[in-house]
């Protein structure tokens, strides 16, 4: 019995050792996976050779284990850093990897990034009704989950295939969308990309635009640490200055896009910024050095771009050639070119084809889908009509009862609304009579503003002329260098209160236009070295067909928020952006300063000043601030609508 005993105590024991070993190596390999995927996410943005060995040992290392979630991340990554090196057919093998795992997947942020790398690499296929699927199920699943960033990511990669259908302005539309979720977060990465692909919209017609955006976009890259984006933004800025004929700003982009694509080893982009040198070089008439640059492009890194890029880059070189009298290599890459062209066209029509199919299977597909449901509709309704036919005799006899009952009904519901609408009279008058006085008060602030300006152009003004006459007669005879300075100074100090006097003027300000008054606000502020103010404008018109009424009073809300800016929140940079959605004018005004609790301050005179001109223009604002981060306000003007103007 005891010997018994012994033999089924051995064996516990031993069922625990092997139970506690699987425990303690599953741990270590959990730990060693995250481990390998964290290296992972960073090396992407930075070195992508090692990225690529990473990826191989993830999937290695998942294989070995049983999370599926494990390995279907591990599949994940090997699909994004194939896609962005280029290799198609390993890109494609781990989709149909990730996709034949994908139900055992409890983890559902990694669905939203294989569909996601789906969407992205079909975008770069141009096979854009496939694209537009994947991503819809990415956004869907990201809005299901509260996912705000691969919701801002989605946003992104959806705007990208409305450029690809050349639909601008839906694609701008979305890209604004995650730059507000994004900010709110800081998701660095999400902003550059976003900043990036605007900087592309623009980069032909509105090149001060594009320049606004390359520079936040690289502002943003840099935050987040992302090489891979900051080198891709050199090479691209320094083709808009090709393009728009700028040559002396080309080269020293050119050098830092080269200098980072070496050190993250991206061949892609070293192919894009050896073109772009040969383009620089063939419009400086310095052909030598164009032919070496594209064949370069060709040579070492003609296998990690897409046919088109290759395309371009014979042509280039064909045309390079011919100008330095190398006919016959001119003709071979003009052959090349030829060749090359045929099967883009022959493959784009291809997948226009395969999306004009895949549209009509899912067309297809619904139609048969409603006719089904159509069917089932009429067999429910000869079910129903049996029944009506019997219960028809008691709902006559019903009505007869509800149609008295709904008689009494409706006329308290008339007496009703008739005191609703007596209410809502007596509110529209009682805000007409708000408005009124408002109009009054800014009416009467105006005038004040403007004796303000009279009296100090007129009188400070005056006597600082007199005085200043004063001092240069009796320096005549002295020569005195202090008196001298003295003079200088009461001139520029006359410079300022003249400016500050026409700034207060109600009459000076109608007569300029709102972008010049700006810009002269502007400059008050920078000459007193109390803040840096930066406006961007888009489109450029934006300002040009407002009402002087509104204009007028966007004025007054902006210097308003400058001084308040100015004299509180220690700030040394104030942005200013005015953009156009559908009719609605925004403009945010965002500053570098202090920030403070927006539900703990109190409004003072300022900010009801700027409260009561947005209502007066049927607009509304946001102010969101944060301490040490800065604040920024947002504010949303109807262009359309009529309303009442302060003057």
């Amino acid at each position: 019995m005891v010997i018994l005993l012994q033999k089924r105590l051995k064996i516990i024991l031993y069922c625990l050792l092997v139970f506690s070993l699987q425990h303690l190596l599953y741990s270590q390999n959990s730990a060693h996976i995250d481990s390998i995927f964290n290296r992972f996410d960073i090396k992407i943005k930075s070195n992508l050779i090692e990225a690529e060995k990473l990826a191989i040992k993830g999937v290695s290392v998942a294989e070995k284990g049983n999370d599926k979630n494990d390995l279907f991340k591990a599949y994940v990554n090997s699909i994004k850093i194939n896609r962005v090196l280029i290799n198609d057919d390993d890109t494609q093998l781990f989709i149909e990897k990730a996709l034949k795992i994908e139900k055992f997947v409890t983890d559902e942020t990694l669905k939203i990034d294989l569909y996601y790398e789906i969407a992205q690499k079909e975008l770069r296929e141009t096979n854009t009704v496939k694209a537009f699927a994947s991503i819809e199920k990415s956004i869907q699943l990201a809005l299901k989950l509260n996912d705000s960033l691969r919701l801002s990511e989605g946003l992104i990669c959806k705007g990208g295939i409305f450029i690809s259908d050349q639909n601008l302005d839906t694609a701008k539309t979305h890209f604004f969308k995650a730059i507000n979720i994004a900010k709110h977060n800081h998701y660095y990465d999400a902003l550059s990309y976003s900043y990036h692909a605007l900087a592309e919209i623009n980069y032909s017609k509105y090149k001060d635009s594009a320049i606004y955006y390359y520079d936040r976009a690289l502002k943003f890259a840099l935050k987040a640490n992302n090489k891979y984006r900051e080198a891709s933004l050199y090479s691209d800025f320094a083709f808009l200055y090709i393009y728009h004929e700028e040559p002396d700003k080309v080269l020293p982009l050119i050098n830092k896009a080269e200098k980072l694509s070496k050190e993250i080893g991206s061949k892609r982009l070293l192919h894009n910024i050896y073109y772009t040198l040969g383009y620089y070089y063939d419009l400086a008439q310095n052909y030598s050095l164009s032919i070496a640059y594209h064949r370069k492009a060709i040579d070492e890194y003609g296998d990690f771009v897409s046919p088109i890029q290759l395309r371009n880059t014979y042509i280039m070189l064909s045309g390079a050639l011919w100008h330095n009298g190398n006919y016959k290599e001119a003709y071979d890459y003009q052959d090349k070119f030829i060749v090359l062209n045929d099967s883009i066209f022959n493959l784009q029509k291809a997948k226009e084809f395969d999306n004009i199919r895949t549209k009509y299977e899912v067309e297809k597909k619904d139609t048969a889908i409603a006719l089904l449901e159509k069917e089932n509709k009429i067999v429910e309704t000869r079910q129903r009509w049996l029944s009506i036919s019997i219960v028809f005799l008691c709902i006559t006899l019903s009505s007869i009862y509800f149609f008295f009952k709904q008689k009494i009904r409706s006329k308290n519901t008339i007496l009703s609304k008739e005191k609703e609408l007596n209410n809502k009279e007596r509110e529209r008058l009682e805000k007409e009579n708000e408005l009124t006085e408002i109009k009054a008060y800014y009416n009467g602030q105006e005038k004040e503003r403007s004796r303000l300006a009279k009296e100090l152009h007129d009188g400070i003004g005056g006597q600082l002329a007199s005085i200043n006459l004063t001092l240069t007669h009796i320096n005549a005879e002295l020569k005195n260098d202090s008196l001298k300075k003295v003079s200088k100074d009461l001139v520029n100090t006359f410079k300022e209160l003249r400016l500050i006097s026409h700034n207060l003027n109600n009459k000076t300000l109608n007569k300029k236009s709102l972008k010049d008054s700006l810009q002269e606000l502007k400059t008050l502020h920078e000459q007193r070295k109390d803040l840096k103010v930066e406006i961007s404008i888009f489109p450029d018109n934006i300002l040009e067909n407002l009402e002087p009424k509104t204009s007028h009073n966007l004025y007054r809300i902006l210097q308003e928020i400058l001084t308040n800016i100015a004299m509180h929140s220690k700030a040394t940079l104030v942005e200013i952006s005015f953009n156009k959605h559908n009719d609605i004018l925004v403009v945010i005004a965002e500053d570098n300063g202090c920030g403070f609790k927006v539900e703990d301050k109190n409004y003072g005179m300022g900010l009801k000043n700027i409260e009561e001109r947005i209502i007066s223009l049927k607009g509304q604002f946001n102010i969101d601030s944060q301490i040490s981060k800065g604040t920024q306000v947002i504010i949303e003007i109807p262009l359309n609508n009529k309303y009442i103007c302060i003057k």
